[in-house]
């Protein structure tokens, strides 16, 4: 379904990092925060907790502790639990969106493009905590504070539909409703956050296999399928290269 920002107030990095930030290791056991980058720490102690715990079941308290913080020092850098979760998700899709940038500024067919732009999405959520993933659905995250975030899923999504308009003008495509292809093309990309054995797969075969359906859903010769994903593997190694 396409992503809609919802009405207020009732209601947002290469796969080596999922959520394109440099992962701090786990807090010291004697609780001490790494004092390189407390911030990051804080966020990954967030995350951790959130997977395990949930979002509602987590307290900022018990965050601050995972790091070796008083609740008021990590009130420092972060002022609510909200701010917390509303970055990690931004950092989540960032890559993403990244990914989408690059993609437009190389001359290569839609096909590719939207295979390179299926299998990085995919891969980014595959490679981070898939209970991570899933907390963009909480109504908790339907507040202002996470404009950026749904912003830049619409980004994403407009990128999708970008590809898939190029395509079928091209004839490169076909499907019976282009509304309705948009929504299923990106709508089996999203499922992967939502698969509950998503971590007994391997990333890449995850990614593959799904970048693999949507272009088969799609491409009007299903024989031109094995080139496209060489093409669009030669995209995301020129655009590693040209981000690095």
């Amino acid at each position: 379904m396409t992503p809609k920002k919802p009405e207020r107030p009732a209601r947002p990095a290469p796969p080596e990092a999922a959520n394109g930030t440099s992962k701090l290791g786990r807090p010291r056991a004697s609780g001490a925060v790494r004092d390189d980058n407390p911030r990051q720490a804080i966020l990954v102690a967030a995350a951790e907790l959130f997977s395990r715990s949930g979002y509602a079941g987590t307290s900022t308290r018990a965050i601050a502790e995972q790091v070796g913080l008083r609740q008021p020092s990590m009130f420092h850098y972060f002022r609510t639990k909200e701010d917390l979760l509303a970055e990690l998700l931004e950092n989540l899709i960032t890559p993403t969106t990244g990914l989408l940038d690059g993609l437009e500024d190389l001359d290569a067919a839609p096909a590719a493009k939207l295979y390179a732009l299926t299998f990085g999405d995919v891969l980014n959520m595959a490679s981070s905590d898939t209970n991570m993933t899933t907390l963009q659905f909480l109504n908790d995250a339907r507040t202002e504070r996470f404009d950026t975030f749904w912003a830049l899923r619409t980004q994403l999504f407009d990128g999708y539909a970008q590809l898939i308009s190029q395509g079928l003008k091209s004839a490169a495509f076909a499907c019976r409703d282009e509304t309705i292809a948009r929504s299923v093309v990106f709508g089996i990309a999203d499922s992967v956050a939502l698969w509950e054995d998503a971590d007994s797969f391997e990333p890449h075969e995850i990614s593959t296999e799904v970048a693999d359906a949507v272009l088969l859903f799609l491409l009007a010769d299903k024989a031109a399928l094995e080139t496209v994903r060489t093409e669009a593997m030669a995209l995301i190694r020129a655009i590693r290269k040209e981000q690095s």
